[in-house]
């Protein structure tokens, strides 16, 4: 798998991507993304697309933005990076497929989120690179799988794991809506870090 030289960091979004700014506290204000989420802190040097090794292909096909699900352009791989000496999914797009199904604004809204949304159901982006003709992100590996995966074995939930899950999503909902972010858009497999 080519990789490529061109490191983006999570915490420092990259000069195509939007930001958001800060706004002025006032008495009963949420607080921002900026005073929400604190950056990584850098305890292994600066990590490179290099420094990932492939594990697994995990999916293929269109990834879904808030999925680990791919159903063509994309691909999701489970990655080691011995630098860190963790685990991560790494989502691999190619930028002429994205360019082609309209999807670059929602692409940069996604690595936005990801990269801002520090929260336990929330999967977090780590890190992102990009080459000449693919995007690459990095992000949480779920070992047990998306909600959708869990859908597909077990079928019908019981009312307990049901509940759990629903109360999941909503906090991370709730969670985007403090942040400003309104999320229309619900599947069957949000990124969801259930157990």
């Amino acid at each position: 798998m080519p990789l490529g030289d061109h490191p983006m960091s999570a915490d420092t979004p990259s000069s195509n991507s939007e930001t958001v700014e800060n706004e002025p506290m006032e008495a009963e204000h949420e607080p921002s993304v900026e005073e929400v989420v604190a950056p990584p802190v850098a305890t292994h040097g600066e990590v490179h697309l290099e420094d990932f090794k492939v594990l697994a292909l995990l999916g293929r096909g269109w990834v879904c933005p808030f999925s680990l699900s791919a159903s063509g352009y994309g691909k999701v791989l489970h990655v080691y990076c011995a630098k860190t000496g963790q685990y991560f999914a790494m989502k691999v797009l190619k930028k002429d497929e994205i360019v082609r199904r309209r999807q670059v604004s929602r692409t940069k809204v996604e690595r936005l989120i990801l990269e801002r949304a520090n929260f336990p159901f929330i999967t977090r982006l780590y890190y992102a690179y990009q080459t000449p003709y693919r995007l690459y992100m990095v992000i949480d590996y779920m070992q047990c799988g998306d909600l959708f995966t869990h859908l597909s074995r077990f079928g019908v939930f019981t009312e307990d794991r049901a509940r759990l899950y629903i109360a999941e999503i909503v906090l991370a909902l709730e969670h985007l809506h403090n942040m400003g972010i309104i999320y229309v858009g619900l599947s069957r497999s949000p990124h969801h870090r259930g157990t």
